[in-house]
């Protein structure tokens, strides 16, 4: 039975068979095969069926709560629609049949999920990317990632937020690894470096990082595959960050300008500490429900001269990768 339940309302101008309109979505071509969640980046075939009304203008709207993708308008009552939002994503119909009768479906839940596939891989001879964060100085926030290094016997910047967009400025909040102590470096400027570190064990694998800035106690927490890593009190970010910058650090305390040699995918940036829940959440590959940016690293395999985060259209420019190097098929 096809997924999809319709409501009724009243044909305009009274009197008469009440119109009403349903809601079906699959994942086949054909029509076959009912569905209720996908992958982003899968095709939904939706198919609007009318009862009691012939339309002639079918209208589909897509939404997720934070986004809308485009609505469509078109005569067919059939649509392979690209599934560009993520978590639960609500799609309402209306069909008319160009007088004044209209039919408004019951909205239908399609859950969709983000499989992440791709990495953005750098040299750490001078491979990075630049763009906009969208976070705000003076707040809370976090920045949560997967990483693999490709090498454990260097520095390896991971990711920095700094002001003006400069790969060269100093970093106003960043986090990388220091090969001279194992430890995953937090540091900042702010007219004198603040630096502390948290020990791991390093290796070539895969890793989840979750890192929260509490702004009122100034408390970094790190988060390192879904357990709790640390925290680090009285650490002050008050220089902006409107700057993302990956796999760079114009300035690394103490030693100078560095470029990572790691793979970098999911990376996504929240105005707000996330709960543990959430934390587990995106660890899982699910929405936080908070991202505001959020770099799945889904283009093609290549050198993109971009890379852009599907939630607020924000673009990061990529420099300098040539093969075996920019986009790859690798991911946690």
């Amino acid at each position: 039975m096809a997924l999809g339940i319709g409501i009724s309302g009243p044909r305009g101008g009274g009197g008469g068979a009440i119109p009403s309109l349903s809601i079906e979505v699959y994942s086949d071509a054909g029509y076959t095969i009912p569905v209720a969640s996908l992958a982003y980046g899968a095709t939904a075939y939706v198919k609007l069926v009318a009862s009691d009304i012939i339309p002639t203008t079918h209208t589909l709207f897509f939404g997720n709560g934070t986004k809308n993708a485009p609505q469509v308008t078109q005569a067919g009552d059939t649509l392979a629609w690209t599934v560009s939002l993520t978590g639960s994503v609500i799609i309402s119909a209306t069909a008319t049949d160009g007088t004044d009768a209209t039919a408004d479906a019951t909205p239908f839940t399609l859950t969709s999920t983000l499989v992440i596939d791709h990495a953005l891989n750098f040299d750490g001879v001078n491979d990075f990317a630049v763009g906009t964060s969208l976070l705000d100085i003076g707040s809370d926030f976090s920045v949560t990632n997967w990483f693999k290094f490709n090498t454990i016997a260097n520095f390896v910047p991971i990711f920095g937020l700094a002001p003006f967009h400069s790969p060269l400025a100093k970093p106003s909040f960043g986090c990388g690894f220091d090969y001279r102590d194992n430890q995953l470096k937090f540091f900042g400027w702010n007219n004198e470096w603040t630096n502390n570190g948290l020990t791991i064990t390093p290796d070539l694998n895969w890793h989840h990082l979750a890192v929260n800035y509490d702004y009122s106690s100034q408390t970094v927490t790190v988060y390192l595959d879904n357990s709790l890593l640390g925290s680090m009190p009285s650490f002050n970010v008050s220089q902006p960050i409107d700057g993302l910058i990956l796999g760079r650090f114009g300035d690394w305390p103490y030693v100078g300008g560095k470029y990572g040699s790691l793979r970098i995918t999911d990376v996504r940036l929240n105005p707000n500490v996330l709960s543990l829940a959430q934390i587990d959440d995106v660890y899982n590959g699910l929405p936080s429900g908070d991202e505001i940016q959020w770099y799945a690293m889904d283009e093609p395999v290549g050198q993109p001269l971009r890379i852009t985060d599907f939630i607020s259209n924000q673009k990061a420019s990529v420099y300098n990768t040539i093969a075996p190097y920019g986009i790859i098929a690798d991911a946690p």
